[in-house]
C-alpha cells in the first residue's frame, strides 16, 4: 500500500512525486510478472489510447511526408495512464484502506488550499515561495498551489473535490468522517474557485450535478442549492470571482474569451486544409502564426502558441478528423468500462466512491475540455487514472 499512499500524498505537492510513486507501481508490476508470473489484464480503452498515440505519430509523419521516428513521441504520454491496469494487477485492498488513501489525498489536498487562502486573502509568505516560484501559491491573482498552472491546479482540486463528494454520498461512512469529507469537499471546492479556472467551475458543476443526480433528485435539488449559496458568498467576499464568474455570459466575454474564439477559428482552417491527418502532432506552434494572419488585428499572445484552447479541436487540428474519433473513442469505451465496474461493487462501500468519482471526472474533463486541452496534460491524467486504477482495485475483507 505504501506507493499508493505515497502517489495519494504526493498529487497535491508535486508530480514528480506522483511520477516516482508510479515508478514504483510499475517496478513491483514488472516484478510480479517476472518473479510470480502474474498476468496484467489491459483494458479496452487503453489499446485505443495506444492506437490513438499511433495514428498521431503516424499524421505526424504524413504531414511532414517524411518518416521520424521522433514522430512517434506520442506515446511518451501513456505513461500518465499506467495507474488504471497497474494498480488493480498489484494492489488488494481492504475497505479500512480504501478510505485511508483517499483521506491522505483530501487531506494533503486540502492542507494546501488552506494555505492558498492564506497567502491569497492576508498576503502570507512561506519559506519554499523561492523554490518554485517567488509569489508562491498564488501568482497574479491565481491559485497556483504547488502545479505549473493554475488550469492544472483547478483540474486536480475539481477532481479531488468531486472525489471527496462521491465518498460523501456512496461509501458507508460514519458521522464523525462525514464531518471530515464534508469539509475537505468544501475547502477544495473553493481551490477551484481561487484558481479562477471558468473551464473547472463548469467542469465542477457537471461533474458534481451527475454524482448528486445518480443518488436522487432530491440530492441534486439540495447539492444545487448549497452550490448556489456557496457561490453567492464568495462572489460578495471575491470580486475578482464575481467578474470571472461573468464572463462566462456571452454578451460579458473578456480579452481571454476573445482570444479563445479566435484560437477556435484558426483550429477550424487548420482541420479544413488537414482533415485526415491535421498539422502534425505537436505542430500547432509552428503552424499558428501563418494561421493567425488570417485574422487581421489578432495579435498572437504567449498561450496562443501552446494550443488551440479546445481539446476536440486542439486533437482533431493536429492529429485530424481520425485522430479525433479515436480519443473519444477512448473516453466512450472508458465511460462504459466504469458503469460495467459499477455492478461489480457493493452498495455504500470505497470500490463504489472510487468508480462514481471516476465517471463524474470523466464527465469535467470532457466539459472542461471544450475550454482547454487537458486531455492529454499530466497533471489531471495522473489524478483521474490513480482512482481509475483504485476503482478496478480487488477489495478484500475490512
Amino acid at each position: 500500500m505504501g506507493p499508493s499512499l505515497l502517489y495519494a500524498f504526493s498529487l497535491p505537492l508535486s508530480m514528480s512525486g506522483a511520477n516516482i510513486a508510479l515508478g514504483l507501481i510499475t517496478a513491483i508490476a514488472a516484478w510480479n510478472i517476472f518473479r510470480f508470473r502474474a498476468r496484467l489484464v489491459i483494458a479496452h480503452s487503453f489499446w485505443v489510447l495506444l492506437l490513438f498515440f499511433l495514428w498521431a505519430g503516424a499524421a505526424a509523419c504524413m504531414a511532414e511526408k517524411s518518416f521520424n521516428v521522433f514522430a512517434f513521441k506520442s506515446f511518451e504520454k501513456s505513461w500518465n495512464y499506467l495507474p488504471m491496469f497497474l494498480i488493480p494487477a498489484i494492489f488488494t485492498f481492504s475497505s479500512a484502506q480504501h478510505r485511508k488513501t483517499a483521506d491522505v489525498l483530501f487531506a494533503t489536498a486540502a492542507f494546501v488550499v488552506l494555505l492558498g487562502l492564506l497567502q491569497y486573502y492576508f498576503g502570507f509568505r512561506f519559506f519554499f515561495q523561492n523554490w518554485f516560484q517567488e509569489e508562491g501559491l498564488v501568482f497574479q491573482g491565481r491559485f497556483y498551489g504547488f502545479q505549473s498552472h493554475p488550469l492544472h491546479s483547478g483540474a486536480l482540486y475539481c477532481l479531488s473535490a468531486l472525489c471527496a463528494l462521491s465518498f460523501l454520498l456512496y461509501d458507508d461512512i460514519r458521522a464523525e468522517r462525514r464531518l471530515f469529507l464534508a469539509a475537505a469537499l468544501l475547502i477544495l471546492a473553493l481551490g477551484v474557485f481561487l484558481t479562477k479556472s471558468r473551464s473547472y467551475y463548469l467542469g465542477l458543476a457537471a461533474g458534481a450535478g451527475l454524482l448528486l443526480a445518480f443518488k436522487s433528485w432530491k440530492t441534486l435539488f439540495i447539492g444545487a442549492l448549497a452550490a448556489g449559496i456557496l457561490v453567492i458568498v464568495v462572489a460578495t467576499i471575491d470580486s475578482d470571482f464575481k467578474d470571472r464568474v461573468n464572463t462566462l455570459r456571452a454578451g460579458r466575454m473578456d480579452d481571454s474569451a476573445k482570444i479563445r474564439l479566435n484560437l477556435w477559428k484558426a483550429a477550424g482552417k487548420m482541420i479544413e486544409d488537414h482533415p485526415l491527418a491535421g498539422v502534425g502532432y505537436g505542430k500547432w506552434k509552428v503552424n499558428i502564426l501563418d494561421y493567425s494572419q488570417e485574422f487581421p488585428g489578432w495579435d498572437l499572445d504567449k498561450a496562443s502558441f501552446a494550443h488551440a484552447h479546445n481539446s476536440y479541436l486542439m486533437i482533431a487540428a493536429e492529429t485530424g478528423i481520425p485522430g479525433l474519433v479515436l480519443i473519444l473513442t477512448f473516453w466512450i469505451f472508458l465511460l462504459k468500462e466504469q458503469f460495467k465496474n459499477l455492478r461489480t461493487r457493493m452498495n455504500a462501500s470505497p470500490g463504489r466512491a472510487w468508480t462514481f468519482a471516476t465517471i463524474a471526472g470523466i464527465a469535467a474533463l470532457l466539459v472542461g475540455g471544450f475550454f482547454e486541452h487537458n486531455f492529454l496534460t499530466a497533471t489531471p491524467a495522473l489524478c483521474l487514472f490513480f482512482f481509475v486504477g483504485l476503482s478496478r482495485c480487488p477489495e478484500s475483507p475490512s
